[in-house]
C-alpha cells in the first residue's frame, strides 16, 4: 500500500514543481483505480465469500488514494476516472457494513470512521463527490446509499461549522442534492425489493454503525415522509413484516418530525394487524415499532384515536386469543399519560374483571399504575364502579388477580 502511494505521488508530480519537470505522467493512479473498481464491483456482488481483511485492505487503499490525489492534483475530480474511485469507496464500504460480510463490529466501526476522515480530507470536493455517488445509485443500484448518507452527515456538520462562506453554500447545495437522491433511491428501490430499502433506513444494517441516521434526522420532511416513504412502509409491512419491522423501527427512532393524524392512522393499521399474527417475531416487532412512534404523536386526537382502536377488540371480545390480547396491552403500556389516561383506566379495569390469563393480567397491571397516578395527581377521582371492580379483584381468591 505504501509503495503504491509513493508511485502515485511520484507520477502525479511529474512535469510539475516538486517532481520531475522534464517527465510526463504515466497514469499510475488511473491503472490502480481501474483495478480497484473491478475488485470492488466483484466483492460487492457477494461480500460473504471474501475475507473481511481483504475488503478492509482494499477499502483503506481506496481511501488513502482519494486523500492523496485531492491534495496533489485538485483538478483530478473533473476526470472520468474519479467517478470510479468514488464508486469503489462506496461499494467497499457497503460490503464491509453488510451483515452477510464476515467483518467484525470493530472493523465496521473503524471503516466508517475512516470513510468520514476521507470525506473530510477535502471539504471542497464534497459537492463533486456527492454528485458522483448520486449518479452511482441511479437505476437499480443501492450499494452506494450508505456512503451517500455518510457524505450527507459530514456535509451537515461542515455546513454548521463553516458558517456563511462560499464553501458552506456549495455544501448546502450538495446536501439538497443528496436529500432528493437519497429519498428517491430509498423509496424507489424499496417498491421493487425490500432489501433495497434496508440500507436507506439503516445503512450498515446495524444501528451502532449506521451512516444514514443523520440523513433521517435532518433531511426527511413531513411531506417527504407522507408522499414517498409512508406508502413504501405500508406496502412492505403488508408483504414482509418480519423482515422489515426492525428497519422501520430504526427509521422512526431517528425520524424527528411529528406525525399528523392521517399518517398515524396509516401506521396504526398495519401495527394492529401485526398484533393478530401467530408469528411471535411480528408481534414483538410491531410493539417495538409502536414504541418508536409514540414520541412522534403530539395531538390529543391522535392519542384518542389510538386508544380507541387498540382497546376496541378487547372490549368487544373480538381478539384472536391470549397472544393477541397480550400484544394489545403492551401497546397500551407505551402510551404516555395525558387526557387519554382516564379512557385507558376504564378499558383496562373493565378487562381486569374478565381476564383469566396470568400473562395478560400482568400486562394490564403494568399499564395501569402510571395512568391512575396521573388522574389522581390532577385532582380528579376514579368512578365508584371502577373502585368497586378494583376492590373486588384485590379480595379475589385467585392469586394472579390479587397481584394484578
Amino acid at each position: 500500500m505504501h509503495l503504491s502511494e509513493v508511485l502515485v505521488r511520484r507520477d502525479e508530480l511529474r512535469g510539475r514543481e516538486g517532481g520531475e519537470l522534464d517527465a510526463s505522467k504515466m497514469g499510475v493512479a488511473e491503472q490502480i483505480i481501474g483495478w480497484l473498481n473491478v475488485e470492488a464491483t466483484r466483492i460487492s456482488q457477494s461480500p460473504a465469500s471474501v475475507a473481511s481483511l481483504q475488503i478492509s485492505v482494499l477499502f483503506s487503499w481506496a481511501c488513502n488514494l482519494y486523500s492523496l490525489i485531492v491534495k496533489l492534483t485538485p483538478g483530478y475530480q473533473a476526470t472520468p476516472v474519479w467517478g470510479k474511485l468514488s464508486a469503489s469507496i462506496a461499494l467497499l464500504l457497503d460490503s464491509i457494513l453488510d451483515t452477510s460480510s464476515p467483518a467484525k463490529p470493530a472493523l465496521r466501526k473503524r471503516s466508517t470512521v475512516q470513510a468520514r476522515r476521507t470525506v473530510l480530507s477535502s471539504p471542497e470536493s464534497i459537492p463533486k463527490l456527492a454528485e458522483l455517488v448520486c449518479q452511482a445509485i441511479s437505476g437499480n443500484n443501492t450499494k452506494g446509499i450508505p456512503f451517500l448518507g455518510l457524505i450527507y452527515d459530514v456535509a451537515t456538520h461542515l455546513k454548521l461549522k463553516e458558517g456563511s462562506t462560499e464553501l458552506a453554500g456549495r455544501i448546502e447545495a450538495s446536501s439538497n442534492t443528496i436529500n432528493m437522491a437519497g429519498i428517491d433511491a430509498g423509496a424507489g428501490h424499496s417498491t421493487q425489493d425490500i432489501r433495497g430499502y434496508r440500507p436507506f433506513l439503516q445503512s450498515g444494517r446495524s444501528a451502532a454503525y449506521s451512516t444514514y441516521d443523520g440523513f433521517v434526522e435532518n433531511a426527511i420532511s413531513q411531506e417527504n415522509h407522507e408522499s414517498k416513504i409512508l406508502p413504501v412502509i405500508e406496502k412492505m409491512l403488508l408483504r414482509s413484516p418480519e423482515i422489515c419491522l426492525p428497519t422501520f423501527t430504526a427509521f422512526y427512532t431517528h425520524y424527528k418530525q411529528s406525525l399528523r393524524d392521517e399518517e398515524l392512522k396509516r401506521l396504526l393499521t398495519p401495527i394492529l394487524s401485526g398484533t393478530k399474527s401467530t408469528n411471535g417475531t411480528v408481534r414483538s416487532g410491531v410493539i417495538d415499532l409502536w414504541l418508536a412512534i409514540t414520541p412522534l404523536i403530539i395531538s390529543e386526537s391522535g392519542f384518542k384515536f389510538s386508544v380507541d382502536n387498540i382497546l376496541t377488540p378487547v372490549l368487544t371480545g373480538k381478539t384472536n386469543g391470549v397472544d393477541h390480547r397480550q400484544a394489545l396491552f403492551k401497546l397500551i403500556q407505551h402510551i404516555p399519560t395525558g387526557p387519554q389516561s382516564r379512557e385507558i383506566i376504564k378499558g383496562l379495569v373493565a378487562q381486569l374483571e374478565k381476564e383469566t390469563n396470568e400473562s395478560v393480567l400482568t400486562c394490564i397491571s403494568e399499564a395501569l399504575p402510571k395512568h391512575m397516578v396521573n388522574v389522581l395527581k390532577s385532582g380528579n377521582h376514579l368512578e365508584p364502579s371502577l373502585l368497586s371492580i378494583i376492590g373486588k379483584e384485590v379480595a379475589s381468591s385467585k392469586p394472579p388477580n390479587r397481584r394484578a
